[in-house]
């Protein structure tokens, strides 16, 4: 299971680990080029899906991974969530 920018794959969408808000911050240790290849994932994945604005925010931050400061990172990691989060409350609304 992967945790390169502090979030774990559940149910097919990423959620905090130990539900916390731990990826708030990029720790010092965080080995950006890990960050950098998740978000490649990601982009590719939920492309594949048809998740396209998650797809361009993981497109952002993959490009921006090796420089990103900790605001821009938690601003495109909350805005990732809540489309996800949306997703996921539209797929039961829709059962």
């Amino acid at each position: 299971m992967s945790t390169a920018f502090g979030l774990r794959w559940t149910n097919s969408w990423p959620r905090p680990k130990n539900n916390s808000r731990a990826y708030e911050s990029i720790p010092a240790t965080m080995d950006r080029t890990e960050i950098r290849e998740e978000a490649h994932k990601l982009k590719g994945a939920s492309g594949t899906f048809g998740l396209l604005q998650v797809s361009e925010l993981a497109r952002m931050l993959e490009h921006s991974a090796l420089q990103i400061v900790p605001s821009n990172y938690r601003d495109l990691l909350d805005r990732i969530e809540s489309l996800l989060w949306y997703g996921a409350a539209m797929k039961w609304k829709l059962r």
